[in-house]
């Protein structure tokens, strides 16, 4: 097969893995494909003709970064990059997140409050009208269940389910 056939087949696997990279969740796996792609497109290029090598080569370092910075834009719009990206925003007027510093914690010994996040066994609890750093001391506590703070040691606030 003539040099130019490798040359568009290893330029269009280059573009097809990068564009698959953005949609399929493989570790890297497809960008590094598509950067050995081009690494041969590049020697292939070379090979043909040293301006064509020379023309890819500076191509290639000018549109790899832009390609990679498009890449980020739209990455987050894709479904993989929904799923793995936080989008949920919340009013940072309606949660009161406490430092959860001794002063915070001496008066919440005995206090109920609600989960909001799942207890793993660290997570956040609604206590007395704030958001407060809790650990669970009976596993894992799923969000919304009505816990008990039940010991209180430094900045360590202890719950069990009610």
């Amino acid at each position: 097969m003539d040099l130019v056939y490798w040359a568009m087949i290893l330029g269009a696997m280059s573009i097809l893995f990068f564009i698959i990279e953005l949609f399929v969740p493989s570790g890297g796996l497809l960008g590094l494909i598509s950067g050995i792609s081009l690494i041969g497109l590049i020697i292939v290029l070379f090979m043909i003709d040293t301006t064509y090598g020379t023309i890819g080569l500076v191509s290639s370092i000018f549109l790899v970064p832009l390609a990679i910075f498009l890449g980020l834009k739209i990455f987050p719009h894709t479904p993989v990059g929904r799923s793995l990206i936080l989008t949920h925003e919340q009013d940072a007027e309606d949660i009161q997140y406490s430092s959860t510093g001794i002063d915070d914690t001496d008066n919440l010994l005995g206090a109920e409050g609600v989960t909001v996040s799942e207890l793993r066994p660290v997570g956040t609890c609604q206590l007395g009208g704030r958001h407060v750093e809790c650990l669970a001391v009976s596993g894992v506590i799923d969000p919304g269940v009505r816990v008990k703070v039940v010991e209180v040691a430094g900045i360590e606030v202890k719950v069990r389910p009610v």
